[in-house]
């Protein structure tokens, strides 16, 4: 993952969904669909089939799992937001990930990447 600012706040932005989603009341904290998309806009996928790519990929993959689970229990402990859409915390999600993308195919990488 990438060390610069833009970076940190559009990860920060996804991770906003979990917590919206235990703000929201669901019992489901769907960290298995906020896990692979998180996954897919921050890490990058090892080349290699070496040990240590692979490690770094799945213990990445892992925390950024445990922190979708945290966040959720965490908001469903904050208490419950009435009105809230059931399609918010996956669509927030899902435009933090887009712009991720987007900037990691449209513009150069920055210092640390």
């Amino acid at each position: 993952m990438s060390r610069d600012p833009l970076t940190l706040a559009l990860a920060l932005g996804m991770l906003a969904g979990p917590l919206l989603q235990g703000l929201t009341g669901q019992s489901d904290p769907l960290a298995y669909i906020f896990a692979i998309l998180i996954s897919v806009a921050l890490l990058r996928p090892p080349v290699q089939s070496s040990g240590r790519e692979v490690g770094v990929f799945v213990v990445g993959f892992l925390v950024i799992g445990g922190l979708s689970l945290g966040l959720w229990w965490l908001g469903g402990r904050l208490g419950s937001l009435a009105g809230l859409p059931n399609w918010l915390p996956v669509g927030v999600t899902v435009v933090f990930v887009l712009a991720a993308m987007a900037r990691r195919h449209l513009m150069p990488p920055g210092p640390g990447a």
